[in-house]
């Protein structure tokens, strides 16, 4: 009775995930990379790519919008460092330049 009621719902959920279009090539998991979720956008010509867990459940959605505000924030943390990075190496010129002087 326990089992064919647990049947019944997995069959209920693969119906509702296949009406609203789930499939395993068009979601991911929790764990899979940007790349992964870019090329099904791109591939599916979709703005979004539902998360699913191991039963093909939905539990979340990535956008084009989220997929921007990452690579935004990705580039702005690089920059971040760049900048960092250029500071020291003017600080470390200017104390070479200010013991060549007293040298002198």
């Amino acid at each position: 009775e326990e089992r064919k009621r647990e049947e019944e719902e997995r069959l209920r959920k693969e119906k509702e995930n296949f009406r609203i279009g789930l499939r395993p090539d068009k979601c991911v998991r929790m764990g899979d990379s940007l790349g992964k979720v870019v090329h099904i956008m791109a591939r599916e010509k979709k703005g979004r790519v539902f998360i699913v867990n191991s039963h093909m459940v939905p539990v979340g959605v990535i956008t084009i919008v989220d997929v921007c505000r990452l690579a935004l924030a990705e580039c702005e943390k690089e920059i971040s460092r760049l900048a960092e990075k250029e500071r020291i190496a003017a600080e470390e010129e200017k104390k070479k330049k200010e013991e060549e002087e007293k040298k002198e």
